[in-house]
């Protein structure tokens, strides 16, 4: 829990706010399918993390979300072994392969 606590300290720009996910995940929204599919990836994610070999990722805070959305789909067209992969390590190695740290 704490080292959680340290990677959410360490994003200035989350791309969903807490205040965003609420109202995803409110029953009294029609759909909950957002707040589902999110906390889904977030498990995935602390999953493929625990798993190890992922490489840095340096998504600039400018990036849109529809800039990642074209860039994963891209991907898993470009490399369609990646769609064995779980969602998490499909998004991390898209990403991994357009934003790489320190360039």
């Amino acid at each position: 829990m704490i080292a959680l606590l340290v990677m959410a300290a360490a994003i200035s720009t989350p791309y969903v706010t807490g205040k965003d996910l609420y109202a995803d995940c409110k029953t009294s929204v029609g759909s909950r399918s957002g707040c589902t599919t999110y906390a889904s990836a977030v498990i995935d994610g602390i999953a493929l993390e625990k798993a190890g070999g992922v490489k840095p990722i340096c998504v600039p805070p400018t990036a849109k979300r529809a800039e990642i959305a074209d860039i994963i789909a891209a991907y898993i067209v470009k490399h369609p072994e990646s769609r064995e992969l779980s969602g998490a390590a499909a998004v991390a190695t898209a990403l991994g392969d357009a934003y790489p740290c320190g360039q």
